[in-house]
């Protein structure tokens, strides 16, 4: 209805949020909700996050998932599925390269409908996470793609919530 902030969260399964000891009521995109609402405005938070889904799945599905409920804002939270190397594998699922042209395209037909969008990085992974395909820290993978993110952000003047950088701070502290 008028008056309604319609808010769109685009993802893979941390943004979709749902799943062994986290209630639908506890993803990121409802509690936004909740304290929106909390605040006054009148929001309706869709969350449309997919597990395993990667930049070029949301590009495919944009229109039919996003565009079509006429958000005015979308965040977009992808990475952690591109940068991660399968065992027996040498390379990431998707090239950084591809991953940041992909979010380039997202934010770019986001606006042509004049829709706000906000990227988020992704949370890092947690200490003691099982080394992945060649046998890192899957952190190290993930931030150069992060940093990607961080670059389009700057380049096309897009809001950011730089979630990586938060919880590296948090690890840091000694949060686990």
């Amino acid at each position: 209805g008028a008056g309604v902030l319609r808010i769109v969260t685009l993802g893979d399964s941390i943004t979709k949020g749902v799943r062994s000891g986290v209630k639908p009521e506890e993803t990121f995109a409802a509690v936004a909700q909740m304290q929106l609402r909390a605040q006054g405005i009148v929001a309706e938070v869709t969350n449309v996050g997919i597990g395993g889904e990667r930049t070029d799945g949301a590009l495919q599905r944009l229109d039919k998932d996003v565009i079509a409920k006429r958000p005015h804002i979308v965040t977009v939270m992808y990475g952690t599925i591109h940068s991660y190397v399968e065992p027996q594998q040498t390379e990431s699922r998707l090239t950084r390269a591809a991953y940041e042209a992909n979010l380039r395209e997202i934010v770019r037909r986001l606006r042509e409908r004049d829709v706000t969008v906000v990227l988020m990085t992704e949370p890092r992974w947690a200490e003691g996470s099982r080394p992945n395909g060649v046998g890192e820290d899957p952190n190290v993978r993930l931030e150069p793609y992060l940093e990607a993110c961080r670059r389009v952000a700057r380049e096309l003047d897009t809001p950011l919530v730089d979630h990586f950088a938060h919880w590296s701070a948090a690890a840091k502290r000694g949060t686990k």
